[in-house]
């Protein structure tokens, strides 16, 4: 399922945006969150907030700088980190594919 998220036009994304509290990265209680980009890129504080995983922007910095938000494995400090497609983003258990939109360039 495909949803578009009104509030940012660049992107929209499927599946579900609970959290899971256990630290493991093959974590099997959340599926994917596939994020698809209208555009070239998505800021990794936006991405947080977009699908859910912050209820806010200023809470997604906190958790970036936190150091608690991997991307491709390794803790990202970068709140602003263009992620373009096919990098995977991690927090709180739930992981989110980058993955480019049938009209973006």
């Amino acid at each position: 399922m495909n949803v578009n998220v009104p509030d940012i036009p660049s992107l929209k994304f499927s599946g579900l945006s609970r959290r899971c509290f256990r630290s493991s990265s093959d974590n099997p209680c959340m599926p994917p969150i596939d994020l698809e980009l209208r555009g070239e890129f998505i800021e990794l504080d936006k991405l947080l907030k977009a699908t859910g995983l912050a209820d806010s922007g200023g809470q997604a910095r906190a958790f970036i700088m936190a150091g608690e938000v991997k991307v491709n494995g390794q803790v990202e400090l970068r709140k602003t980190a263009k992620m373009r497609a096919g990098q995977v983003v991690e927090f709180s258990g739930q992981q989110v594919r980058v993955i480019q939109g049938a009209d973006a360039g």
